[in-house]
């Protein structure tokens, strides 16, 4: 049954929440939230419409709590989805707000069905260092949110304006489960009219993650009673794309609901939430029917390309451009069927020339970048894409810094005839790669580096796994086709001169490799040279790249204008 995933989620977190009534949340508790949440989100995932009409469907039987709690985190995995949240972010956000709610469920009760302001709200010490000492830093950034778990945000000056995106997400969420759970001493709104208030009151720093509800579900929320212009009551099942699916309600008949698709227009009015004693009659709407019914509704789970395929049109384009028979109107119209490379190769053309005079066309940015240079930055470009699909805390740093990087490495590579610039750029940004693939770091807030080795690429983070920054932006070279040359350099990084293979091209890769990601480092971190493996691989650089003090730091503040990179603030 479609609806299976929502009653053993409710389940789930309803247990929890009767665990820990009288208990302070431990490890062993944690444990407990870390799996309902995992079971919560990919059960949401399956079948988001059912998830998401939930909020609109109060269950008399489960009581106030149970009912908010799940909303709560009903409308936090939504916000997450609709603003690409990464799924590991997303788990320790719902975990986050599942043990805020778990903590302070006598307040909470008390708040909103008495209108009794709890004396405070402290936190949990002994939870933070748990969670510190597990990692679990999005869990973590996003805690500090019980501050304003009983405020209420009815002008813009009163919501925060310092919290991270983490904070804001719980605190949305919060709100949106607040304003359409019914309760004792409110009234509940409809969800369009929780997400009208929400989007009028809220700072600008918030809206970004509430942009993607305005698709989805939108004002017409799954889970919304409504009434036709008929004046036959009805339930909202699915959203398409001018049209709702919803199925009649007839009290007098207790047969399969009748299903038809209705136009927007044409609905008179919308309800707010609604009373049902348990499951019995969602089970009824959201059926094997529906499933059959909604193939051309809404789907709101946007899936991520996979990583170790590069995009179609990228091995087209490099196919083209090694054929040695080049066609640039062909070519131009080949970059232009995907916006993301047509607008990249322009504006990049138009940051480049002298006059910045706009690039208008493709075929302008071919002739001006050059076939080679065009192939280089269009693998990068769609390499990055790929690896920014969705959001985590460092996503910005890793990404700054690839650019940075890649851009000394192509500045450095004017200082000998063996690697061109393009080699050099593009065989940085599948060195770093291995930051972005990591489980481990989709949910750290801070960037924490090992110093012992700053050329290496294992170093660029401090953590337990670091052998797989390098394994995992190998078996990426392999996926993406790149030169084999490529991946010896990546094995070989960090090892100093003599033990360098007498190849000259090989050793200038990884010697440029070693080298860009050292001053790289230095420039992005204000970080200094800390140890004698270190000074020594720096030394040897110098001396085979034939360059001083003062080439460096022109090299380095030439870098830093080009690649246009900044330092993303936390």
């Amino acid at each position: 049954m479609p609806t299976q995933g929502l009653i053993k989620s409710f389940g789930q977190v309803s247990t929890v929440l009767d665990e820990v009534r009288q208990n302070p949340v431990g490890p062993e508790q944690i444990k407990r939230i870390v799996k309902v949440s995992e079971h919560f989100l990919g059960a949401f995932k399956l079948a988001p419409d059912i998830f998401v009409s939930q909020p609109l469907l109060y269950k008399s039987r489960s009581g106030f709590l149970n009912n908010f709690v799940f909303n709560g985190l009903v409308y936090c995995a939504l916000i997450c989805n609709r603003a690409r949240i990464n799924d590991l972010c997303c788990q320790q956000l719902l975990s986050c707000l599942l043990a805020l709610y778990c903590e302070r469920q006598e307040d909470l009760e008390k708040f909103f069905e008495e209108n009794k302001r709890p004396s405070h709200h402290r936190k949990s010490v002994r939870l933070l260092q748990i969670l510190n000492k597990a990692h679990l830093q999005t869990w973590m950034d996003g805690y500090h949110a019980y501050k304003w778990l009983f405020s209420k945000f009815e002008t813009s000056r009163s919501w925060p304006l310092t919290l991270t995106k983490n904070q804001q997400i719980i605190l949305l969420a919060h709100q949106l489960a607040s304003r359409v759970t019914p309760c004792q001493s409110k009234k509940p709104v409809h969800f369009s009219a929780a997400l009208r208030q929400l989007i009028q009151t809220v700072p600008e720093n918030y809206a970004f993650n509430l942009d993607g509800l305005l698709e989805y579900p939108s004002l017409l929320s799954p889970g919304s009673l409504v009434k036709l212009d008929k004046q036959d009551p009805a339930i909202i099942l699915s959203i398409c794309e001018d049209k709702v699916l919803v199925a009649i309600i007839n009290p007098n008949s207790t047969g399969v609901p009748q299903l038809k698709r209705v136009f927007s227009d044409n609905i008179q009015r919308v309800s707010a939430t609604q009373t049902l004693s348990g499951f019995s009659q969602i089970q009824r709407w959201w059926d094997i029917n529906w499933q059959l019914e909604k193939s051309d509704c809404f789907d709101p789970i946007e899936t991520n390309f996979p990583l170790d395929k590069p995009p179609a049109l990228l091995l087209e384009v490099q196919k083209h451009l090694n054929s040695g028979a080049v066609d640039i109107d062909r070519l131009a119209l080949q970059i232009n069927s995907e916006p993301a490379f047509a607008d990249y190769l322009k504006q990049t053309a138009t940051i480049s020339n002298r006059n910045k005079l706009p690039i208008q066309q493709v075929k302008h940015g071919l002739m001006m970048h050059g076939y080679v240079k065009a192939n280089s930055m269009l693998i990068q470009q769609a390499l990055l894409l790929r690896l920014n699909q969705s959001h985590f805390p460092l996503q910005q740093n890793f990404t700054q810094f690839i650019r940075l990087a890649s851009q000394i490495a192509a500045n450095l590579s004017s200082q000998n005839k063996h690697l061109s610039p393009e080699e050099a750029s593009t065989l940085l940004c599948f060195a770093c790669s291995g930051l972005f693939t990591q489980p481990a770091l989709k949910t750290r807030t801070k960037w924490s580096l090992s110093v012992e080795r700053q050329q290496d690429i294992r170093c660029l983070f401090d953590f337990r796994n670091a052998e797989t920054l390098r394994s995992h932006c190998l078996k990426l070279c392999q996926a993406w086709q790149q030169p084999a040359l490529y991946a010896e350099a990546i094995v070989a990084n960090g090892l100093l001169s003599d033990e360098l293979p007498k190849k000259p091209i090989l050793k200038t890769m990884i010697m440029t490799l070693g080298l860009s990601l050292l001053l790289a480092r230095r420039i992005y971190f204000s970080e200094q040279i800390a140890n004698n493996p270190s000074q020594n691989y720096y030394s040897q650089c110098l001396s085979f790249f034939k360059l001083n003090e003062q080439n460096v730091s022109e090299l380095l503040a030439n870098s830093l204008q080009l690649s246009h990179s900044y330092c993303a603030l936390p």
